[in-house]
């Protein structure tokens, strides 16, 4: 009998000390706020974001805000979708040439079948400026009716004109018919009126 109750207090004191060492290795438990804390950080919790899930949501939040800001800049009455095109030239500006020379507007005229007054004159030569007056006041009178070149002899450009013309004198005047032929010639000053009578020999 002895022997049975020293055999029974052995098992409780080893089923005791087995409990009392699982007791011991088991954490204490956390303050609830710390539990919270620790629940929202572990995975599969509604609360936790992976990082991927972080970037993936700033992305998006990104391109809303883009687009907000493309909105705002948007003109009222654009398309949206449809690219903005630059404003076409106008035509012109295509359009601009390099003006004629004296040479090339003489061949021009004459092909036009039009009449013209050549006037060879100089920007230093006093009666050429007082020619030039009168050949400004009658090129409004005639305008359609006869074509008006003046030539200035001091420009590089016109120096082949003037030796084909065989120029010595300036002003030199030559008023030619809508085919080209010489109908009047002129050196210096020469009245308004009389003038007037040599055009109107060669409008049509």
């Amino acid at each position: 009998m002895k022997k049975g109750y020293i055999i029974a207090l052995t098992g409780l004191l080893i089923i005791g000390a087995l409990w009392g060492f699982s007791n011991y290795n088991k954490p204490a438990p956390l303050p609830p706020e710390q539990q919270t804390a620790l629940d929202s950080d572990a995975p599969g919790k509604t609360g936790a974001i992976d990082n991927t899930t972080a970037e993936k949501q700033n992305a998006d939040e990104k391109q809303v805000t883009d687009k907000s800001n493309a909105a705002k800049q948007e003109p009222a009455n654009s398309v949206p979708g449809v690219e903005k095109q630059a404003p076409a030239l106008s035509d012109t500006t295509d359009k601009q040439q390099t003006p004629l020379s004296a040479a090339a507007t003489i061949e021009q005229t004459k092909a036009n079948g039009e009449s013209m007054w050549l006037l060879f004159r100089s920007q230093t030569c006093a009666p050429c400026v007082e020619m030039k007056k009168v050949f400004d006041q009658l090129q409004l009178e005639y305008q359609g009716k006869v074509r008006f070149i003046a030539i200035d002899v001091d420009e590089p450009d016109n120096q082949e004109l003037a030796e084909e013309w065989k120029i010595q004198y300036i002003p030199s005047t030559f008023i030619l018919n809508s085919e080209g032929k010489l109908s009047y010639k002129n050196i210096g000053l020469f009245p308004v009126e009389d003038l007037k009578k040599e055009l109107d020999r060669v409008v049509k």
